[in-house]
């Protein structure tokens, strides 16, 4: 158990400057993000994993001032980071400008060394119009007699980041991230550049959809200071769940799954970032119906999830609801046990919006979903006096029925 830095925001108000400084002081105060030199064998073996980040140019700018496509870029690698991290891997972030950046001459042996005996894991974040710097490192190891052209590119992934524009009385062009910083908070920028599709596409940065995502934030931020501190079997809840309590916990296992294979694969952060949302509003919505050991391991576990994106405010939700430091936990593990359902919730809307959920067999044809769906009750009473002009199925998730007035 570790104490709390610092005072805590006062209840109920999710004070992202407060949350923001308080958390960050502890880092910069601790070097916590930082790769001390391997101080015996066991560290020496351990392979080093490099997140090594090309920052676009500054658009033209003369002042040379970042923009916005240097947020996203920063928060694209440091979300890989600290993913890395929390699976439990030595992680070492690097800035990739040019060759003057790698001349480390202590790190830059170790890195070479690492390089040579293929010990490295490599990944790289380059803009789209710049594809040839993730080549920057292996060309300036060679220049500098450091590595042989032989060693060829060991990189893991090299992803490439499109850029990011602001729409102004119908002008898009680039702009500072301060603004938005001030207003919104770090957590809400990150996630936000993250969230608006994938990195390879160009975003038009939106004043009006930054605040569904700083909701999200402080949602989660304030159920878990309603739910309050730390109790008895938050890492293992119910022995024999069922109903919205079984629910919950499949959801919460499904999220971890969906948001590692993302992580582990092709980097579209967006479809990480999804999942956790979806969790924190089941968590919202069934809290009334659910153990509070299942709320907080739900609500512990999209923080822990969430991270990557936004570790201001996720390690303040995690710390209050557990009293441990986020990132001295292990990430979380999915339980295959609760991801093998014969059967499914399926979501009833009308018009697009929730009014009931139904039970179905996993296998079910969408002809019975669709009427499986109509008998809902509270369904009915939507579509009542009302005409069913078309009928919307995603399997496995929703039936969503469109009604007009009769004519």
């Amino acid at each position: 158990m570790n104490a709390a830095p610092g005072g805590l925001a006062a209840p109920g108000v999710y004070d992202f400057r407060e949350i923001e400084s308080r958390w960050q002081e502890v880092w910069d105060n601790e070097h916590t993000w930082e790769v001390p030199n391997a101080s015996n064998a066991e560290d020496a073996a351990q392979k080093t994993y490099y997140v090594l980040e090309s920052p676009p140019d500054p658009s033209g700018d003369p002042s040379g001032d970042p923009r916005l496509g240097h947020l996203r870029s920063h928060s694209f690698a440091d979300a890989i980071a600290h993913y890395h991290r929390l699976r439990g891997r030595r992680v070492s972030r690097r800035l990739l400008d040019d060759a003057t950046e790698l001349d480390w001459p202590a790190r830059v042996e170790r890195l070479r060394r690492d390089l040579l005996g293929r010990s490295a894991r490599v990944e790289v974040i380059c803009p789209c119009d710049k594809p040839g710097q993730a080549r920057t490192l292996t060309k300036a190891l060679a220049n500098m007699g450091l590595a042989p052209i032989s060693v060829g590119e060991p990189y893991l992934r090299v992803s490439a980041l499109g850029i990011v524009t602001h729409d102004t009385d119908g002008d898009s062009k680039p702009i500072g991230p301060e603004p938005f910083l001030e207003r919104y908070g770090a957590g809400t920028v990150r996630c936000y550049v993250l969230f608006m599709g994938p990195p390879d596409h160009d975003l038009d940065f939106s004043d009006g959809q930054l605040d569904g995502v700083h909701k999200f934030l402080g949602r989660l931020w304030r159920i878990s200071t309603e739910l309050g501190p730390a109790a008895p079997g938050y890492e293992s809840p119910s022995a024999q769940p069922a109903g919205a309590d079984l629910r919950l916990l499949r959801k919460t296992h499904e999220t971890i799954a969906k948001v590692t294979e993302t992580m582990e694969g092709d980097l579209r952060l967006h479809m990480a970032i999804a999942p956790i949302m979806g969790l924190v509003s089941e968590s919202v919505s069934v809290r009334g119906e659910v153990p509070s050991a299942t709320l907080g391991f739900a609500l512990a576990t999209a923080a822990s999830l969430l991270f990557p994106f936004a570790p201001h405010c996720s390690s303040d939700v995690y710390h209050r609801l557990t009293e441990q430091r986020i990132w001295e936990v292990p990430w979380p593990t999915a339980d295959p046990a609760f991801m093998t359902a014969d059967e499914l919730d399926i979501r009833v809307q009308v018009n697009g919006k929730l009014c009931d959920r139904v039970r179905v067999r996993r296998d079910v044809s969408r002809d019975e979903l669709t009427r499986l769906a109509r008998r809902s009750s509270h369904a009915q009473e939507h579509i009542q006096g009302h005409e069913i002009s078309r009928e919307v199925v995603v399997p496995g998730k929703l039936v969503n029925f469109v009604t007009r007035q009769p004519d």
